[in-house]
């Protein structure tokens, strides 16, 4: 009997603390589920165990109030006893009444029996629900660290990219800052006379563009009048001089036929001999110039896109973007000459050097010559 307020003290201690955790982490879904389901059972065993308490607190005074009337009637017994010892029929009334009063208290401890079997029932399934309940906070906490440490990961990857984000404000303002200090001195790196005439010509440019406008306008009508016109005269010269250049080409043929066939006839073994001879050259020569075009053509359009790319996408180079097919088109060759000029500065040079070096050693040995003459000559005189 003692058992039952321990019991319902731990319940409500663990159920204390399994709000305490519940409060203090921040759990997942199922684990939130999983302690409701914990809180009703824990409730349902507490409401169990109230009621069980009340039952045995009834049935104690029930026995308390059974063995007090089983004392007054022992009593009374004993007083009937003494006063009327040849009474049997109140003696068997206080027998079959103490019978009764056996059997009840009887009923009564097998009730309390089962009671206590309940109450340690109960406080099985108490140990058990602790334990599910510890095995849950030790879940509790790890989920808890777990959220902790995913915080603090996050904190420190929102303080890079905040860094990262400053960083690249600051780069971009001084990306614009250095942007709008070129713009300022753009032209500098040209020539004063050409900077001036490039800015007087950008002026320029606008009222050009609408003087061509309205001389468009104003020559239209007569243009198209004069191309008229031309079409219709170059149809008529056509036709004339296209019967001019028929009749001509009919005496030219009847006067040069018989030359040209006689040049064809004595050059035509010739050209098969230099055909036959130079077949064997011409293969490797040909396939040389296809590779040869072919690289330097696919060299000059790469060198182009790049020459145009960078005019259209730099912003200094915006007054130069107007022409940039050309320009590219004259840079590209340009870029491609560069290696060769390269190569060939090179190879002057070496043999340049060779020369240099020929001529100094010719020049030593001359002069070795001119001075052994002399010492010759010397010794001849002397």
């Amino acid at each position: 009997m003692d058992l039952l307020p321990i019991v319902a003290t731990l319940l409500c201690l663990c159920f204390v603390r399994a709000q305490c955790d519940a409060g203090s982490a921040s759990p997942s879904p199922e684990h939130e589920q999983e302690n409701q389901m914990l809180r009703s059972k824990v409730a349902s065993l507490e409401d169990e165990i109230s009621r069980r308490k009340e039952e045995t607190s009834e049935l104690e005074s029930v026995v308390r109030d059974r063995t007090a009337q089983m004392a007054t009637l022992v009593g009374d017994l004993e007083l009937l006893q003494k006063l009327n010892l040849g009474d049997d029929e109140s003696v068997m009334k206080a027998n079959t009444h103490d019978g009764m009063l056996e059997k009840q208290i009887e009923r009564l401890g097998n009730d309390l029996e089962d009671q206590i079997r309940k109450g340690e029932s109960l406080e099985a399934r108490a140990i058990e629900a602790e334990r599910s309940l510890e095995e849950f906070g030790r879940k509790l906490e790890h989920a808890e660290k777990t959220n902790i440490d995913q915080k603090k990961k996050i904190q420190d990857l929102s303080d890079r990219l905040q860094y990262a984000e400053d960083k690249l404000s600051t780069l971009e303002n001084e990306a614009k800052s250095k942007a709008e200090e070129l713009a300022k001195v753009h032209g500098m790196w040209l020539p004063h006379w050409l900077s001036v005439r490039v800015l007087r010509y950008q002026k320029l440019v606008p009222v050009a563009k609408d003087h061509l406008d309205a001389l468009r306008n104003t020559t239209a009508a007569l243009a198209s009048a004069v191309a008229n016109c031309t079409s219709t005269a170059y149809r008529v010269c056509r036709d004339v001089i296209q019967a001019c250049a028929v009749t001509a080409g009919g005496f030219a043929d009847n006067y040069w036929q018989p030359y040209l066939s006689r040049i064809v006839a004595a050059s035509e073994p010739h050209l098969s001999r230099a055909s036959v001879v130079l077949e064997p050259y011409m293969r490797p020569a040909t396939s040389a110039w296809r590779s040869l075009v072919s690289f330097t053509s696919e060299y000059h359009h790469q060198v182009q896109n790049g020459v145009k790319r960078l005019l259209e996408g730099n912003e200094l180079l915006t007054p130069l973007s107007v022409s940039a097919d050309k320009l590219a088109w004259i840079t590209a060759p340009a870029l491609l000459a560069l290696p060769v000029l390269s190569i060939y500065k090179i190879v002057s040079a070496i043999v340049r050097r060779k020369n240099q070096a020929r001529k100094d050693g010719l020049q030593r040995q001359a002069g070795r010559s001119r001075s052994r003459s002399s010492k010759q000559e010397r010794r001849v005189e002397g």
